[in-house]
């Protein structure tokens, strides 16, 4: 068991791997998204979640981090926004 607020270097690689990893997968890019994330990981980790599948399931449920997921995917890609005239 974790004792409360507190984490060890081995933790902190941990979570450092979860928030990477989970950004990596939603292509979430943005520094101030990746803290939105981080924070939640730091949040359940400080209820004693420290199973990394159980974090990953709690942070897809979450509302929050969902909006993050729904923006990054709303944004267009670099070849969607050429001219279609210059083409060809």
């Amino acid at each position: 068991m974790v004792k409360e607020g507190t984490a060890d270097p081995t933790h902190v690689t941990f979570l450092t791997k979860v928030v990477i990893d989970f950004c990596a997968k939603h292509q979430i890019v943005r520094i101030d998204h990746r803290e939105q994330v981080a924070g939640r990981v730091m949040s359940l980790f400080e209820r004693g979640v420290i199973d990394p599948d159980q974090i990953s399931i709690a942070l897809e449920e979450d509302r929050a981090v969902s909006r993050l997921r729904r923006f990054v995917y709303r944004l267009p890609r670099s070849d969607d926004r050429q001219d279609p005239k210059l083409e060809g």
